[in-house]
C-alpha cells in the first residue's frame, strides 16, 4: 500500500526489487545492515496509483477492524515491555 515494489500491476518491477531483497538478506554481513537498492520511483507520489480498482478484498476488512488492530498490537507492546 506504501509502494514498497512500485506501482499497482507492474509485476516485473515488484519481482525484481523482491529478488534484490532476498539477495540482500542472503549477503547481510551483520544484524541491522542497510543496503540502498538503486530502484528509483519514476513520477511524484501524489500521481501514483495506490490501489488496484476494485480495491483488493482484504482492505475492506482492515477498514473494519483496524482499532481493534491497533490495540491488539498495543497490548502486546505492553506486554513485552513489562516481560
Amino acid at each position: 500500500m506504501a509502494r514498497a515494489l512500485g506501482d499497482v500491476n507492474e509485476h516485473a518491477l515488484h519481482r525484481e526489487i523482491l529478488l534484490a531483497t532476498l539477495d540482500v538478506f542472503e549477503n547481510a554481513h551483520e544484524p541491522g545492515w542497510v543496503t540502498h537498492l538503486p530502484f528509483k520511483w519514476p513520477h511524484d507520489p501524489t500521481d501514483t496509483v495506490w490501489l488496484p480498482d476494485p480495491p483488493p478484498p482484504y482492505l475492506e476488512i482492515v477498514r473494519r477492524s483496524w482499532r481493534d488492530i491497533v490495540e491488539r498490537i498495543g497490548k502486546r507492546a505492553a506486554q513485552g515491555r513489562q516481560g
